[in-house]
């Protein structure tokens, strides 16, 4: 039993994003350049040379960041979806920065304090609640494999 055509699809629109992808291109590049220097073997030990090789590798990803910088990706969009919500025409956006406390609040003295809550009143699970609501950092925006799972689960779901 053969693939299904579905998932030729998937695999031929995933295909050809990656080929046309830079991001993807350059893990290629690194892929092959790691090969060539395991092929080699020998590290060189002649101090001018590997300082060469290392200020190499520097520009190397200085100019893909100031490439990255130039052509920045658009964030994606996230939505909260709760049980209450789900069926609601608007979903609210996730706003990805944290909103600020205000210091002259006074505390509710009827609030429960749970077992995560810090002793200066923050909560230890800030940061795992934001990961859930979908707050994404630098690096997360820059990683293609979890930017091409997200399009092939989109190519899966349709428009």
């Amino acid at each position: 039993m053969g693939p299904s055509p579905l998932r030729q699809d998937l695999r031929a629109h995933s295909e050809a994003r990656i080929t046309g992808d830079r991001e993807f291109r350059w893990i290629s590049d690194d892929l092959a350049r790691e090969k060539q220097k395991i092929a080699d073997k020998p590290i060189s030990l002649n101090e001018k040379a590997r300082r060469t090789e290392l200020s190499d590798d520097a520009a190397r990803k200085d100019k893909r960041t100031a490439e990255r910088d130039k052509h920045p990706r658009t964030p994606e969009k996230v939505y909260l979806i709760t049980l209450d919500n789900v069926d609601k025409p608007q979903l609210e956006l996730v706003s990805n920065q944290k909103p600020k406390a205000d210091k002259n609040a006074k505390p509710d003295k009827d609030a429960k304090v749970s077992k995560t809550d810090a002793a200066d009143g923050s909560d230890a699970d800030d940061d795992d609640a934001d990961d859930l609501l979908g707050a994404r950092d630098k690096e997360d925006l820059l990683d293609p494999i979890r930017i091409e799972t997200l399009n092939i689960l989109t190519d899966f779901v349709g428009p």
